[in-house]
């Protein structure tokens, strides 16, 4: 059972030619051009296909040699499954064709095109350095909570200062490597001018120019002020412009429960995300209803030991940061009555908030499984995710359709913070929860809680943990509620003073 991005990735060869301009002018030096421009194209598809061809005959005369049989043979021979190692190296042979690409493209064709636009978005999900910094991008203007208060929205969130360190660590500990290959005129810096882009709209103006100077440094663009202005400061804008549509094009494409269901797999992966269809209360003809239903199915079914794991995991944490409802939440539910409509907004805002729980804890297998120091430091943004979605009102959810929802999501948002984080406030809820749920022993929970994204490898002590707390009925006290954004920036400030001597200087 595998996974694969919502958009596959293709085995293309780009090239920049349009075979209907000045197709019907009957001009001999037109023409001309126009025959050297398709000479120029046969050119390169043969001199792309070669690779191919040679390694076609050269097995096709060791099969020879060897007397094997040929590939029409109907006699089943076993197959050897792929090992790790092998995996790694295909994932990493791709990465580079897709390096190449992107660093032909961008040098060939404008950021406009939709050829770019098709080859950042790949490069994204395949690639750490953009991945981190496209996250912090569209993670900075997301609202957890529809909250309009300054702690909350905008750059100054201990959240986002996280992501902002885990960007530049991903940056500098590539540095070594990347400068010296033809990736630093790939993904590498286009991660750097997406930083440069964020520092512009978010951050500061003396960062901006360090992370310009270090661009300009790998690139040497030639072409002037104005082709440095499209080509890095308009790269933010352009990856904020990619995952929008790609997120529009997953909202249209989810139109109806068969658009809903994953494509592949077995049999019981696709049951299972038929009863996920069958069993939501929410709407399903909204936009915002059918993402985070869709990407539930997909996290349901996630199966980390794919090939292509880690690119579906950074395009579902992706989306769901960029995920934004159509209106924001009441901030007096009192005034505001029981609207359905805000109550279905609020059991998504909670569904959000535990699916992006539910991938940094996956992240963090992934980080625990491989040593891959180029994953981000997850537990404190876990932590820091758990305090930020404190204000969300579950109590609000209580006596609706959307109450076992209620406590998967509360469930899951404190189970994996870490215990001296959890407050008395969640607790309280979470006791009457289990009671309205009739929730008896831990069976009973761990039941319900499987029938959501839910991931028990990494969580499950802690969960046991949290459900110990549930049935004493004892008083519970925060421990940590001061503030902790003072230490990630602390750590923040140290990885941008490495990353400005040894990068930039």
């Amino acid at each position: 059972m595998g996974n694969k991005p919502d958009q596959e990735r293709q085995n293309v060869t780009w090239v920049t030619f349009n075979p209907a301009v000045n197709a019907g002018s009957n001009n001999r030096r037109t023409y001309a051009s126009n025959e050297e421009r398709r000479r120029d194209v046969r050119s390169a598809a043969a001199k792309a296909s070669a690779a191919a061809r040679k390694a076609t005959i050269a097995r096709k005369e060791r099969e020879k040699q060897l007397g094997c049989a040929s590939p029409t043979d109907s006699r089943p021979r076993p197959r050897k499954r792929p090992s790790a190692k092998r995996l790694a190296s295909a994932e990493h042979a791709s990465e580079l064709k897709n390096v190449d690409q992107c660093q032909q493209i961008t040098a060939d064709s404008s950021i406009s095109s939709d050829v770019f636009e098709t080859m950042l978005w790949s490069s994204i999900l395949t690639n750490c350095d953009l991945h981190y910094t496209a996250m912090l991008l569209t993670a900075t203007p997301s609202n957890y909570c529809a909250i309009d208060h300054p702690k909350h929205v905008g750059a100054g969130r201990a959240c986002i200062i996280s992501l902002r360190g885990s960007a530049l660590r991903s940056i500098y500990q590539l540095s070594g490597t990347a400068l010296n290959t033809r990736k630093a005129h790939g993904s590498f810096s286009a991660a750097i001018a997406v930083m440069a882009g964020w520092e512009q709209m978010y951050g500061d103006p003396k960062w901006y120019e360090l992370h310009m100077k270090a661009w300009r440094d790998i690139v040497k663009p030639q072409q002037g002020a104005s082709w440095e202005r499209e080509h890095a400061a308009g790269m933010a804008d352009r990856v904020i412009e990619v995952i929008r549509k790609r997120y529009s094009w997953l909202a249209a494409q989810t139109q109806g429960t068969r658009g809903l269901l994953l494509a592949e797999g077995e049999d019981s992966m696709r049951t299972r995300a038929e009863e996920v269809l069958l069993a939501t209360p929410f709407d399903l003809g909204r936009p915002e209803a059918r993402v985070l239903v869709h990407i539930s199915t997909k996290l349901l079914n996630y199966n980390p030991t794919a090939p292509n794991s880690m690119s579906a995991m950074h395009e579902m944490g992706i989306l769901l940061l960029m995920w934004r409802p159509q209106r924001g939440l009441p901030a007096d539910w009192a005034a505001a009555g029981l609207d359905p409509e805000l109550i279905e907004d609020l059991a998504l805002y909670h569904v959000r908030a535990a699916l992006i729980a539910v991938g940094a804890a996956w992240s963090l297998l992934h980080s625990m499984a491989t040593g891959n120091k180029l994953f981000m430091d997850v537990l404190d943004t876990i932590d820091e995710h758990f305090r930020e979605t404190r204000p969300l009102r579950t109590e609000v959810l209580l006596g609706t359709k959307y109450e076992e929802i209620a406590l998967w999501t509360r469930f899951t948002l404190t189970a994996k913070a870490r215990p001296h984080f959890w407050d008395g406030r969640s607790i309280e809820i979470l006791r009457q929860l289990i009671i309205r749920q009739d929730i008896q022993c831990w069976e009973d929970l761990d039941a319900l809680l499987k029938r959501y994204p839910y991931v028990q490898p990494v969580y499950e002590d802690c969960s046991r943990e949290l459900y110990q707390v549930l049935v004493a009925n004892n008083p519970v006290k925060c421990e940590m509620d001061t503030d902790i954004s003072e230490a990630m920036r602390w750590q923040t400030q140290t990885t941008c003073t490495v990353y400005e001597s040894d990068l930039i200087m």
